[in-house]
């Protein structure tokens, strides 16, 4: 494949936001703080206004947070102290001192751990860390940074989600491959047993106020599994909608709020009933959801915008990178009346009542998210030579050519082409990835964004591919071992499933 330099026609086309904000409210009541995915940084913003007041870089692939503070809803009510996150690519626990929202440690987790999510324990004492692509829990002391590791017994394993319960006792994490719920005693930290979720590909797990019920998202049966706690075992399971994704409940413990992704909707259910009583329509693909701590909004970060924000007559759009987006829902009324495009792609959002946000730089107003000629977040690359261009037609596998190797990799809904990958330490390699969907997976989304990265290898891999689109990544391994690469842009329902392996002798 030629390499060369950017073709500026492309990037004009695909790698461009445009959009601009408008500020919704006055006033904002919140300071909402998300982990931005891909672009690795803390997304710091007001709310309900959706507007960005600041962004701190502090990773790769950044998920979470969480926050200390007292329980209260899903959100609970942060004290404005301490923020935790994980940085997937790049195997660490980011610690955040939301006084100066800045990065106040790193914490790193074992080779190749890839973390996907974390929970904080209620006395603010030990993080539960669930580790996707290795198939293992990490507990974190945050005062010393001690790291303790169990490995789960069933091989493979994919930890995603990880809720502590309110007594400490236990963290429970969701497992989308084995489709069960893991129970690990915090202490002594080990695996206590294995229950099965009550549906297939298992994501969000939340815990009701009383600490009686854990509600599990069953991705791919559309339910929520009501978890008995005390009794360790699924005891019911209720229809919601087409792949939930992610649950957040109220302080009352009185309603749940669940995403589902293809419905395009928020349910709501009522927790005395176990009975689905409302649903919300959002704009689209709902992924995390939000609550602000005294329970009067919602907060959906959905995945696509298809059409929302794009150009429309003579006004400039987003482009056909269809950013993700924050919707804003009044629950008194249950009307939508925020919405705004953001950058990266947001893994969950803790929100703080600005009253206990002491940071003065996060109170003087903010910005739009999205600017006009703003490029798409990446972090930065080291250590290797990034090229794009359109995809051409070629055969997917490793060419051997002198000094190294030129990988081809096709990524399309919802795989890698080839997914498992040879090379040698110290040779010159040339990754060129394409998206070759010919249209979404979905009818409504047309224009598929994949991400890619390798664990291991996080600086030199994350790139963004759009349909049509090819990246050539050339670098040389500098270790040995096996590493996990995975799409790092969700892409629909089976995102979490475009994974593979890459293995340097």
């Amino acid at each position: 494949m030629k390499r060369g330099a950017l073709n500026i026609a492309v990037v004009a086309a695909v790698m461009v936001l445009t959009f601009m904000g408008t500020r919704a409210y006055a006033a904002d009541s919140y300071i909402g703080y998300a982990a931005g995915g891909y672009n690795g940084k803390l997304l710091i913003f007001g709310l309900p206004s959706l507007q960005l007041l600041k962004e701190v870089p502090a990773g790769v692939d950044l998920r979470g947070p969480v926050a200390s503070g007292k329980k209260g809803n899903s959100n609970g009510l942060p004290d404005g102290k301490a923020l935790y996150a994980v940085d997937k690519a790049a195997n660490k626990v980011v610690f955040f001192d939301m006084a100066t929202s800045a990065v106040s440690k790193s914490v790193p987790l074992p080779a190749r751990f890839g973390p996907s999510h974390l929970d904080l324990s209620s006395d603010g004492k030990s993080l539960c860390v669930a580790g996707e692509l290795s198939g293992k829990i990490a507990k974190v002391d945050t005062a010393s940074s001690k790291v303790d590791i169990v490995d789960l017994p069933m091989k493979p394993a994919a930890p995603v989600f990880a809720a502590i319960t309110h007594d400490g006792a236990s963290c429970l994490v969701t497992d989308y491959i084995n489709a069960v719920v893991w129970v690990v005693s915090m202490s002594p930290f080990k695996v206590e047993k294995s229950v099965p979720s009550g549906g297939n590909n298992p994501h969000g797990i939340a815990i009701t106020p009383d600490n009686k019920w854990a509600l599990i998202s069953n991705k791919l049966s559309a339910n929520m599994a009501f978890f008995d706690i005390a009794k360790k075992e699924v005891v019911k399971t209720i229809e919601t909608s087409a792949v939930p994704i992610h649950t957040v409940i109220d302080s009352k413990g009185q309603f749940a709020y669940q995403s589902a992704f293809l419905g395009n909707v928020i349910t709501k259910v009522d927790l005395a009933k176990q009975a689905v009583v409302q649903m919300y329509d959002v704009q689209f693909r709902p992924g995390h959801l939000g609550i602000s701590p005294d329970d009067k909004f919602l907060f959906s970060l959905n995945k696509y915008s298809t059409g929302k924000f794009e150009k429309q007559g003579a006004k400039v759009g987003t482009g056909v990178v269809n950013p993700t987006n924050i919707e804003v829902i009044d629950l008194a009324s249950g009307k939508s009346v925020g919405h705004q495009p953001v950058l990266g792609e947001p893994f969950g959002v803790v929100v703080a009542s600005m009253s206990s946000v002491t940071d003065a730089s996060l109170k003087k107003g903010g910005k739009p998210f999205v600017s006009a000629g703003r490029a798409i977040d990446l972090p930065e690359k080291k250590g290797v030579k990034v090229t794009y261009g359109p995809a051409k037609p070629h055969k997917p596998g490793v060419v051997e050519v002198a000094g190294g190797s030129e990988i081809y990799i096709n990524a399309f809904s919802h795989q890698f082409a080839p997914n498992e990958i040879y090379v040698y330490e110290g040779d010159k390699i040339s990754i060129i990835l394409q998206n070759i969907d010919e249209k979404g997976n979905m009818i409504d989304n047309a224009d598929v964004v994949h991400g890619f990265v390798i664990n291991g290898f996080a600086d030199q891999t994350q790139v963004l591919l759009p349909r049509g689109v090819a990246a050539t990544l050339e670098f040389s391994p500098d270790k040995t071992g096996t590493f996990d690469f995975y799409c790092s842009n969700f892409c629909g329902s089976a995102h979490m499933e475009m994974r593979g392996r890459f293995i340097v002798e």
